[in-house]
């Protein structure tokens, strides 16, 4: 048994919160480093490794296959499906093995990367983790340890085809092109929605424990990553990201939308495009005249001046996101401005002016500091990038 596993074994109650606190398992294996070419677990290796899951011996089967997992050697796909299904999601297993059995599956994702053959998870064990009914027999720490493990498979798979010209051949292509696979990005959407009020609820919630607080929090980070997965691994990351925004924004809106939970999901959005895109299509709807620009400096002028929303000074407008993330890779082209990009001091001066009266009489009083600072912020911003 590995020291970590025994320190979870000494204390279990703290053990997995401890863990994500404090260990990185994502780290790579360094440059460099030449192992020779990996082959398969022995023989006699697996046998033995085979007996302890006949006989249901899951801390055996831990204890060899932490001895057997090496850079040289690598494990068959139905020995890591084991541990991601037979202990890690396990509702009776222990703390300390499921954090063993987590540990194994992120080494051996280290050495020896799955890809599209060898993936031991498929979407309908996501789902099934992820549904309600299941997630309450799972503890808040098995499903992250199981969400950040299928994350970093998809993302180790999709850095590897991406210099190569090869995200057609993905596994993110296989489960999350919103060409293809569009129910699958819809189920993301759904989890995320219902992870972000989970996570505001529990903040607004002064007797929920810290930890849990912090789990939902990652979840809703890991979903947002896979999000942004989702929309780069098609070659029109536009129009993945108008079919992603106008999913999202219709089921926002079917929900009961606050300022705070709207404000949590743009926060902790990956992507600019994207987040660009629910912008649009948030101060739209709240825009009492519509004008059809296309995403630009002066659609933010007209937003500014009509719509009743707060605006976040901090998002930049870059045209080559429209581009697919390959030729993003290789290009050096900078952001492709038009027209409507092309504003005057006095334009945006008018629009502060009118969005400033406008704040007045809807709140009753002074404009307060903040909002005036924030409106400030975004003058310069404007000005600055569109004098270069």
């Amino acid at each position: 048994m590995s020291l970590e596993s025994q320190r979870v074994k000494a204390n279990p109650a703290n053990s997995l919160d401890q863990y994500f606190q404090f260990n990185n398992p994502t780290v790579r294996i360094s440059e460099g480093e030449d192992y020779g070419p990996a082959e398969p677990l022995c023989r006699q290796s697996m046998s033995l490794v085979c007996s302890t899951i006949e006989e249901n011996y899951a801390e055996g089967t831990v204890q060899l296959l932490s001895d057997l997992i090496q850079p040289r050697f690598y494990p068959p796909p139905y020995i890591t499906a084991n541990l991601l299904r037979g202990i890690l999601l396990d509702p009776q297993c222990a703390d300390f093995l499921a954090l063993e059995a987590y540990n194994l599956l992120m080494r051996a994702q280290k050495y020896h990367p799955a890809d599209i053959r060898t993936v031991p998870w498929d979407w309908e064990l996501l789902s099934s983790v992820m549904a309600e009914q299941n997630a309450r027999k799972l503890p808040w720490e098995v499903r992250c340890l199981f969400m950040h493990y299928v994350l970093q498979v998809l993302e180790d798979d999709f850095q590897f085809k991406l210099p190569l010209r090869l995200l057609n051949h993905s596994i993110v292509k296989a489960v999350l092109s919103c060409d293809e696979k569009f129910r699958h990005v819809r189920d993301v959407i759904n989890w995320l929605l219902d992870g972000a009020k989970q996570s505001f609820c529990n903040s607004e919630d002064e007797d929920m424990p810290n930890k849990e607080q912090n789990y939902c929090f990652k979840m809703l980070l890991f979903l947002q990553r896979m999000l942004l997965l989702a929309m780069e691994v098609d070659r029109t990351p536009t129009c993945s990201s108008n079919k992603i925004s106008q999913e999202l924004f219709n089921s926002l809106m079917t929900t009961t939308p606050c300022r705070q939970l709207r404000l949590l999901l743009l926060n902790t959005l990956e992507s600019s495009l994207l987040k660009c895109k629910m912008l649009e299509l948030l101060l739209d709807e709240a825009c009492c005249k519509k004008r059809p620009l296309p995403m630009s400096f002066k659609l933010l002028l007209h937003f500014l001046k009509t719509s009743t929303l707060a605006l976040d000074p901090s998002v930049r407008l870059q045209g080559h996101l429209r581009y697919s993330i390959t030729d993003r890779e290789s290009s050096t082209r900078r952001p492709m401005w038009t027209q409507n990009d092309t504003v005057t001091q006095a334009t945006v001066q008018e629009a502060a002016e009118v969005f400033l009266s406008r704040a007045v009489e809807d709140l009753g009083h002074v404009v307060p500091p903040q909002i005036q600072e924030s409106l400030s912020q975004l003058q310069e911003h404007l000005l600055s990038i569109s004098l270069h």
